[in-house]
C-alpha cells in the first residue's frame, strides 16, 4: 500500500477504494443476471431488464432490444455510503423469481418449475443467497490488489 503521512489523503484512497469494491460488485451481479442461464428464458426479455439504480429502486422498466443487455452499471458514479439496488419491474419478475403473486393464467405454478429440470425453482434464492456473496468476496480481493491494500 502507498505510504501517507497525510489522514485526509489515506482516508480519500480507501473510500476510492471501498467504492471501487462496490462498483465491481455491482456491475459483476447486473452482468451474472443478465447473461447467465440462471432462470427461465421464454423470450429473454426479463434476463435483459434487471436495471440498476441509486437510493431508491426505480419503477420504470428500461427499453432493451429484444435480445440487448442492460448495462447502466458500469454507468453509475458509485458513492461509498449510498445505496445501490438491482431491479426487474416486468410485471412477471416477481412470480417468476420468487414464485410470489403468480397470475391465475399460470394455474398456481411458478413458471420456472414448468420451464423442466433445467431451471431451479429457487434460482433468484439461491443466487441472492450464495451467489452474491462470492461476488462480493471476489470484489474485495480484486480491489485489495488494484489497491494494494
Amino acid at each position: 500500500m502507498p505510504r501517507f503521512t497525510d489522514t485526509k489523503k489515506l482516508f480519500n484512497y480507501l473510500r476510492e477504494a471501498e467504492a471501487a469494491t462496490l462498483k465491481e460488485t455491482i456491475v459483476t451481479v447486473q452482468a451474472r443476471l443478465t447473461s447467465s442461464r440462471l432462470h427461465p428464458v421464454n423470450t429473454g426479455r426479463m434476463r435483459s431488464r434487471w436495471y440498476a439504480t441509486e437510493g431508491a429502486p426505480s419503477q420504470l422498466v428500461p427499453l432493451v432490444t429484444e435480445g440487448g443487455r442492460q448495462n447502466d452499471a458500469r454507468r453509475l458514479e458509485v458513492r461509498p455510503g449510498s445505496v445501490y439496488f438491482l431491479v426487474n419491474n416486468l410485471p412477471y419478475a416477481k412470480p417468476v423469481a420468487l414464485g410470489e403473486n403468480l397470475p391465475p393464467s399460470w394455474g398456481g405454478e411458478p413458471r420456472s418449475k414448468k420451464i423442466g429440470a433445467t431451471v431451479d425453482s429457487n434460482w433468484y434464492i439461491n443466487f441472492r443467497d450464495t451467489t452474491i456473496p462470492k461476488i462480493q468476496e471476489l470484489a474485495a480481493q480484486t480491489i485489495k490488489r488494484r489497491y494494494d491494500l
